[in-house]
């Protein structure tokens, strides 16, 4: 089967961006300690709107058979952290992973989650600028991310 358009994986990407908006909104008012399940779809979100854009990424630098994400997370290491060493695209990975294993854990620091969820910002950023201009998200796609806080 062929690899889809980029403008497919774009897209994903701001869907799942948009549900774990919507998840951190639900959020609202509770505890940190209570809000595990809003916050695991914060993170699924986050994550998979990450490996989307990577996916694009890939596609659009002629990359075919994208295989699995552990091929996206080692094209960010090593291609796009060596063509990008001031964004601190291996720092910027980190926080997207650690938001990816509290979806599987619900387990981190409240003060992790959120430098998480605010590198985590800087990585889609990076990712999205690296796009042409007419595929890429609005700021405030990601944006929200800096906000988050409990």
């Amino acid at each position: 089967m062929p690899d889809r358009p980029p403008s497919d994986y774009v897209s994903v990407a701001a869907r799942r961006l948009a549900t774990a908006r919507n998840s951190y909104r639900e959020s609202g008012g509770l505890d940190y300690d209570d809000a595990f399940r809003q916050l695991a779809e914060l993170a699924a979100g986050v994550w998979d709107a990450g490996i989307a854009l990577t996916s694009a990424i890939m596609l659009l630098e002629g990359v075919s058979g994208l295989g699995r994400s552990t091929e996206r997370v080692r094209f960010l290491k090593n291609d796009l952290a060596a063509r990008l060493p001031q964004g601190n695209v291996r720092g910027h990975l980190g926080n997207l992973s650690m938001l990816h294993n509290y979806q599987h854990n619900l387990s981190l620091s409240q003060s992790g989650f959120i430098a998480a969820c605010h590198g985590a910002a800087y990585l889609l950023q990076l990712l999205n600028d690296l796009l042409p201009a007419n595929l890429r998200l609005p700021d405030d796609a990601y944006g929200w991310l800096l906000a988050v806080s409990f």
